[in-house]
């Protein structure tokens, strides 16, 4: 009897083992995250500190008419909209120190910042359909790029040929609605040749909001280019102008 258990166990192992050997690997391969603001290009696994990226197609697919979805879809970042177009910007609890705006959270678009010399940063500048991928450094590791104890946050311009060297243009025109008469209108042009690219780009943005002190109206027109001169050599400038 003893024997015949033993050979029934034995049996058995061996039937799991040549059946667990069949099952297929159902672990997916990611594609890699490059992160462009993190002292030099590195992928995200290989970046020592607590970084998020939030897309393009993620910001546009939560909301045309507020960062405020987006954002508040990674962890440890609050923002809040007290009224459209007024925002606050809280990373790691850092808005204890910022009852009011956006306070030591360091914020550039591109190769440009957007914070003053005093620490403030007016993200109700930006519109929404302006901007691109975003990365969120949090904590003390965005101490890289100034005084600022929440983190760093980079927004970089909303790109359709990147990668591309060869003469490229594209014309976009976009408009979207909602309640309380919400209305939103862009209208973008970009350019990119081997040595140039160039974006310019137009937004409308208003809304009658449920009560009289939150109505808005936001103009936004934002040109952005890229001029490569030599191997090692480029020219860039962004010009910004906002009517809130």
């Amino acid at each position: 009897m003893k024997k015949l258990l033993l050979f029934f166990f034995v049996l058995n192992s061996v039937t799991s083992l040549l059946f667990s050997q069949e099952k297929k690997d159902s672990v997916a391969q990611l594609e890699s995250i490059l992160i462009k603001g993190y002292e030099s290009n590195a992928k995200a696994r290989f970046v020592p500190a607590s970084i998020s990226v939030i897309s393009q197609k993620d910001i546009q697919k939560l909301s045309s008419f507020s960062l405020l979805p987006a954002f508040n879809s990674v962890s440890g970042v609050r923002m809040e909209e007290r009224s459209p177009g007024s925002y606050r910007l809280s990373v790691r609890g850092s808005l204890l120190r910022s009852p009011f705006g956006v306070r030591n959270v360091k914020i550039y678009l591109d190769d440009f910042i957007l914070t003053d010399a005093g620490g403030n940063t007016y993200i109700n500048l930006l519109d929404v359909n302006s901007v691109g991928k975003t990365e969120i450094i949090k904590g003390p590791s965005g101490s890289l790029y100034g005084a600022g104890t929440g983190g760093s946050v980079l927004f970089s311009s909303p790109t359709y040929f990147e990668g591309r060297s060869n003469d490229t243009s594209s014309f976009n025109v976009a408009l979207s609605g909602g309640s309380f008469g919400s209305f939103n209108e862009k209208v973008s042009y970009q350019h990119q040749s081997k040595n140039f690219s160039a974006k310019l780009t137009q937004t409308h943005n208003q809304s009658e909001s449920y009560r009289e002190q939150s109505r808005l109206r936001k103009d936004n027109l934002q040109y952005h280019f890229k001029s490569s001169s030599g191997k090692n050599m480029f020219t860039e400038g962004i010009v910004l102008l906002s009517d809130l």
